[in-house]
């Protein structure tokens, strides 16, 4: 139901601000053309919190943009359980720690060179839809555009291809142990400088990951990518804490704290 939602969320999003009449122009991947299902609003969900990547304007015909985007949703179905959703649109990212692990990759850029991505482009191409084509930087686009992304919100010239549709990943978090668990949203200004590997490495010199602060730890990644990289250009980080602290038996509930800086 809330991976559905989210889905929904994305679309209606391309639907209320980039213009779409028909709903059947955003074909979902595994279902074909002409899903109906998907053309509602975000309103779908409540609330949902949608974290941008970029930047969308319609200032008049011919001025719209496309972006990437990122959303956590966090939702209790159970008294002992909690479910966090990551749907991801694009190259922005979510990564996790948890109890002070390493980070990991939750999602995946969708990107042209990416296998998956590539696969489905290739029936875009023997259509005539989109040209799969290598820049002079080496950067694989989709063209008319030139995108670098296959999944956007908002490219509507090459919807069919640039799909608003996102991945959703599932994340449970049991509430019967103790536990930190950190997710950092990054956009694609930040992962283009500073791989996941590279966060972590990062983290380990410092020899204080459990005493930064989300608001420490946003800002450690944030002068990473600019030490790197050296421009500020789409660099934009989040940093959610979800603690967990089980309570005694006897004691009414278990204690479930989040916080977050960006």
């Amino acid at each position: 139901m809330v991976e559905e939602g989210l889905k929904r969320a994305f679309v209606g999003v391309q639907n209320d601000f980039a213009g779409w009449k028909d709903p059947k122009e955003c074909p979902r991947e595994g279902r074909g053309e002409g899903n109906t299902g998907l053309s509602v609003s975000t309103k779908a969900i409540p609330g949902c919190p949608l974290s941008f990547g970029g930047c969308m304007c319609s200032g008049g015909a011919g001025r719209r943009g496309g972006t990437t985007a990122t959303v956590l949703f966090v939702d209790q179905p159970t008294s002992s359980l909690l479910t966090v959703y990551v749907a991801n649109c694009g190259d922005s990212r979510c990564i996790l720690s948890t109890n002070d692990e390493p980070f990991k990759d939750l999602t995946i850029d969708h990107r042209p060179t990416e296998p998956r991505e590539r696969a489905r482009l290739r029936k875009c191409t023997r259509e005539g839809i989109v040209t799969v084509a290598t820049d002079r930087n080496d950067t694989v686009r989709l063209y008319p555009g030139g995108l670098a992304v296959s999944r956007t919100i908002g490219d509507v010239a090459l919807s069919k291809a640039a799909i608003p549709v996102p991945d959703v990943i599932k994340y449970e978090i049991d509430l019967s142990k103790s536990g930190v668990h950190r997710f950092v949203l990054g956009t694609d200004g930040i992962y283009d400088a500073t791989e996941t590997h590279e966060i972590n490495e990062t983290v380990r010199a410092q020899d204080a990951a459990a005493s930064l602060s989300p608001k420490e730890m946003a800002k450690l990644i944030m002068k990473t990518g600019l030490t790197k990289c050296g421009v500020k250009d789409d660099m934009s980080v989040l940093c959610l804490d979800i603690t967990v602290t089980p309570q005694d038996k006897g004691e009414k509930e278990d204690t479930v704290r989040v916080g977050s800086n960006s």
